[in-house]
């Protein structure tokens, strides 16, 4: 037993025991119904869902969770900032169509497995993983051997196994696998997917986190230009070109294969149309028919984070914003030194009177005494409210009001119509000679806007010319005024069916 290697793994666990928001999920109070929430949601995935259908899932789970006595004080909204500032859920912009969206972080995807683990303990003493571990091991000395003797025996007892194979089949020889070894095998590769998942979330966050640390660099950078500005200009894409970006575009090429993606949706169905798995659970078959395509899913989704940061990399760098970040960067360095000069020379005071006005944030603070109740007895009617009988009303009266109050375009058209049957082409001034204005000037206003509406144009031999126009007002006196002459035509006029 080392000591030294004790102490050295106790402290690396301390540490880890502040910094794992996995383990600080664990140690939530509310631990179980993050995980519920959580796992019925997002089915151990790392898919994106818009925040309004999380928030409204989460409203009626703690619903029924306060229905079944237990203590759940809060609303959905600030247990989902709770769950974002601890890390545990990420939020982001999504688009115009999605709003906002929500994800799991790779923490809660690892606590969803480890406790998926638990609940359903999984058989790890089985042939098929022996199976699967030796031929692991046969396919890495062979392909680790430098020999070409050892190749060649190599690829000769794999040639002797294929053929004594397909004499074993040409006999009739069939040995196929019972329910429990395809129970057994089925359950090996949905385990070996399990961690997909988180592996998507952390390659993810992986690429996010390179994205920053390039734009630090690029804004911490000595002098005009540094070895991160001259790799975006020479058109190398840093983030795609990274380990992570270079790992999980070889793993996206494979995935996407159109041959692979063929051959494998063929094994599939005809895994699941097979006799042995009749026996097998629902969701270990649905987990089957889905595998690949929540991969594929995923994928995209990396894939495209991983293009849109280096998108933006480069347009960071190619635009203005580059320069203004470092120009914004400079003139807080500046004012920090310029404070940190001041602070140690002493020759600021704090209660010092600055000659720059500060515009003060935040709640002014007021002494109770200070404060005016209000009077509810201030806001009570002190009259006595009238009371009206009911009367009649004046069908005339009314109309009057309504015309008072709106413009008659009934009246207006049916004017239009009768001064162009009978004259012609007749302009604004000559309506209102055989139709004066009712409504005072609301009638000018209404002609003038049914010679917009039927497109009436000015004479062709004066079109700057004006009229004069009159019209007698509410109080008695007539009044005039000079408009465009705009001529109402018969062919506009019924065009327009006035």
């Amino acid at each position: 037993m080392r000591l030294v290697s004790a102490l050295a793994r106790f402290l690396q666990l301390s540490r880890l025991n502040g910094e794992s928001s996995a383990l600080s999920l664990l140690r939530a109070q509310l631990w179980p119904l993050i995980v519920a929430v959580l796992a019925e949601v997002f089915e151990g995935s790392s898919r994106r869902v818009p925040s309004s259908e999380f928030y409204e899932f989460l409203d009626r789970t703690l619903t029924a969770v306060r229905d079944s006595g237990a203590d759940v004080p809060g609303t959905a909204q600030a247990y989902v900032r709770q769950w974002v500032d601890a890390g545990w859920m990420l939020r982001r912009p999504g688009t115009a169509a999605t709003g906002e969206t929500l994800e799991p972080t790779q923490s809660a995807l690892v606590v969803m497995d480890f406790l998926d683990g638990l609940q359903t303990p999984r058989r790890g003493l089985t042939v098929s993983r022996v199976e699967t571990l030796t031929r692991q091991l046969e396919d890495l000395a062979r392909d680790t051997d430098p020999s070409v003797q050892g190749r060649l025996a190599a690829l000769h007892r794999e040639r002797d196994r294929i053929d004594a194979a397909i004499a074993r089949v040409e006999a009739g020889d069939l040995e196929l696998a019972d329910p429990e070894q395809v129970g057994e095998k089925v359950s090996e590769i949905l385990r070996g997917a399990d961690d997909i998942p988180a592996d998507f979330a952390r390659v993810r966050a992986e690429f996010e986190s390179l994205n920053q640390d390039l734009r630090r660099r690029l804004l911490d950078q000595d002098g005009a230009r540094g070895d991160v500005l001259d790799a975006v200009f020479g058109g190398v894409d840093l983030i795609g070109d990274s380990e992570a970006g270079r790992s999980f575009s070889s793993f996206y090429s494979v995935l996407l294969d159109p041959e692979r993606s063929a051959s494998v949706d063929t094994w599939i169905d005809d895994i699941l149309s097979r006799p042995q798995v009749a026996d097998l659970p629902p969701s270990a078959r649905r987990g089957l028919r889905e595998l690949f395509d929540e991969m594929e899913t995923a994928g995209a989704e990396v894939n495209g984070v991983l293009t849109s940061l280096s998108r933006s990399l480069r347009h960071f760098v190619t635009s203005d914003a580059y320069v203004e970040h470092r120009q914004m960067l400079a003139l807080i360095r500046s004012a920090r030194a310029a404070a940190a000069e001041a602070s140690g020379a002493r020759a600021v005071k704090p209660t010092s009177q600055m000659s720059v006005p500060l515009r003060r944030v935040g709640m002014s603070v007021r002494s109770v005494s200070a404060l005016r109740l209000r009077n509810p007895g201030e806001e009570r009617v002190a009259a006595e409210v009238a009371h009206h009988e009911e009367g009649h009303a004046d069908l005339e009266a009314l109309t009057a009001l309504v015309r008072a109050s709106e413009i008659d375009e009934a009246e207006l058209r049916a004017h239009v119509r009768d001064v162009v049957s009978r004259l012609g082409p007749s302009s604004i001034g000559a309506i209102l000679r055989e139709h004066p204005a009712t409504q005072g000037v609301a009638s000018i206003v209404g002609l003038l806007n049914l010679a917009i509406t039927t497109q009436a144009e000015a004479p062709p031999d004066d079109p700057c010319s004006v009229e004069t126009v009159t019209w007698t007002s509410g109080s008695g006196p007539t009044l005039s005024a000079r408009i465009p002459t705009l001529v109402f035509t018969a062919d506009r006029v019924l065009e327009e069916d006035l």
